[in-house]
């Protein structure tokens, strides 16, 4: 055909990791506030987040909270109540800061020491750096 492409490949986000620590303050906070009925684990889904990427790092969670609706990603997603969309996430968030500065952040602390990070930065950095190249295919000759 007498053409040429680049393809570029870039890396896509690494799996979630939910920091087996964290967990619980956020089960045992959200409790408190809604009650023990209101709290549900769900397994791992399809979807996808860099949140996945900084969790293979250091320790993260990724909770969700209710208050919206529509399609997530969809130009129908919104925020239907706002007390369960913005008012009760920001009070929880709030509960675990407490939760792991109270004490000279020993909470903080035990997460820190007890984790262990799938890689390191620099291997994070090398796994990107290989996947993430552009690639030429020449037939004009």
């Amino acid at each position: 055909m007498g053409c040429r492409v680049e393809i570029e490949r870039v890396p896509g986000n690494l799996p979630l990791r939910n920091d087996p620590n964290l967990a619980p303050l956020f089960r045992r906070n959200a409790e408190h506030l809604f009650g023990a009925r209101c709290f549900r684990k769900h397994p791992h889904r399809g979807g996808s987040t860099d949140a996945g990427d900084l969790s293979q790092l250091m320790p993260l969670l990724h909770p969700v909270v209710i208050g919206a609706q529509g399609d997530p990603h969809s130009r129908d997603w919104h925020i239907a109540d706002f007390e369960c969309g913005y008012v009760a996430p920001a009070k929880l968030l709030a509960m675990m800061a407490i939760d792991l500065l109270f004490d000279e952040a020993a909470g903080a602390q035990a997460v820190l020491d007890a984790h262990e990070p799938a890689m390191s930065k620099d291997e994070y950095l090398e796994n990107q750096r290989r996947v993430f190249r552009t690639e030429t295919f020449d037939d004009a000759g």
